[in-house]
């Protein structure tokens, strides 16, 4: 004898269908509400970083490790565009006299890149991190990066420290080779100021910024 379905279990059976249609139908819809909401919020998280990072390329400064700034450029130049100012410098080996090139700013890549791509710079092996201020990559505008190429197409640029107003300085050339002195103008020519200690008294005295070098600061008592 054949199963049959009773009119009530056939109601009841329908019914069931019928709700578990409607679960599947609700989750279903559910599901598709959330993944909205969660696109929704990341575009809105990225727009946000998008607007405060600015929507463009930039120059950022990335930071090396050791006498790796050529190696980097390199190869951060096949998906970016990089930077990296050089001078030429004589040294000799072995009695030889030999010219290189060397960065104008250790351990300091130029490179440019939106907020995304930054990922890309800080991958590489040898960028220990990007240089920045509060918390946020510190970005170089164009002129300036203008200007570097401009004075290094020269050919007559090299390091120097900077000198800033108050920092104690020692003249390494001339006839007052050996005297210590406080910066008081690092604009132009360096206007310094000289203490003789025995006397209690001072005097100024102007310099070009390549007759002086910082000195190292005293060590903590």
């Amino acid at each position: 004898m054949k199963d049959s379905v009773q009119p009530g279990n056939f109601v009841h059976c329908c019914a069931s269908s019928g709700m578990t249609r409607k679960k599947e139908s609700c989750s279903s819809q559910w599901r598709s509400h959330v993944r909205k909401v969660v696109w929704g919020v990341s575009n809105n998280l990225l727009s946000v970083a998008t607007k405060e990072n600015g929507s463009g390329a930039t120059w950022h400064v990335a930071y090396t490790a050791h006498r790796h700034e050529k190696a980097v450029a390199s190869q951060l130049s096949r998906e970016l565009e990089t930077y990296l100012p050089v001078y030429r410098s004589v040294h000799f080996w072995k009695g030889r006299r030999a010219e290189i090139e060397l960065p104008l700013f250790p351990n300091y890549v130029f490179v440019r890149f939106t907020f995304e791509e930054r990922i890309k710079v800080l991958r590489h092996p040898s960028v220990v991190n990007i240089l920045s201020f509060a918390g946020k990559p510190a970005s170089l505008p164009d002129s300036e990066i203008e200007l570097l190429r401009k004075a290094t197409s020269l050919g007559q640029v090299g390091p120097h420290p900077l000198l800033v107003e108050g920092k104690r300085v020692l003249v390494k050339a001339g006839p007052l080779s050996g005297l210590e002195a406080t910066v008081l103008r690092s604009k132009g020519r360096c206007r310094l100021v000289v203490c003789v200690k025995t006397i209690q008294r001072a005097f100024l005295l102007e310099l070009d910024a390549n007759e002086v070098e910082l000195l190292p600061l005293p060590n903590a008592a």
